[in-house]
């Protein structure tokens, strides 16, 4: 097991549906199932699978590890054998999606530098924005490019569907 998986800062669920909200600046984020409409992101998963959260931003444990001028994003969602970088956005401002995009590669760097082998298994990032859920097609270019560059498939998009990642 990877020290950067801090089970001091993960949740997990088994339902369905839920929610992943980040409401602090100053407190990791956190697996919910109840007040959907403050959720940050949702995340859609067939019943009955234990899916796991682990709080990398505001993590005493993982902060103190990574570079303290990297930018870092809020989580890794592990599905089975499929891991998931989420950055989590509440913004109608423009740039929220260049700001989160540049947290995952910075968080990318890290996590390769501290532990390739958890690096190596990171197939998908989300930047998740609730007031901005749905996935901008201008983009694809940008996403493609990622892809190539970094080997990770990168969603704008508050709805995570893990039936539906391969």
């Amino acid at each position: 097991m990877s020290k950067l998986l801090d089970h001091k800062c993960a949740s997990r669920s088994t339902a369905a549906c839920f929610g992943i909200l980040d409401d602090t600046d100053s407190k990791p984020c956190f697996i919910v199932h109840d007040a959907g409409d403050k959720w940050t992101a949702t995340v859609l998963s067939s019943e009955g699978r234990q899916v796991e959260l682990y709080a990398i931003d505001n993590c005493p444990s993982i902060v103190s590890v990574f570079d303290n001028n990297s930018k870092r994003c809020d989580g890794l969602l592990v599905d089975g054998s499929r891991y998931i970088l989420i950055e989590l956005k509440e913004r109608n401002s423009s740039g929220w999606f260049s700001d989160g995009k540049q947290q995952i590669v910075s968080t990318l760097g890290e996590i390769e530098r501290l532990d390739s082998a958890l690096g190596a298994k990171i197939r998908y990032a989300y930047v998740c924005n609730n007031r901005r859920p749905k996935s901008h097609s201008s983009r694809s270019n940008s996403l493609e490019e990622f892809k190539k560059r970094y080997g990770v498939i990168l969603r704008d998009s508050a709805t995570i569907d893990l039936d539906k990642l391969q």
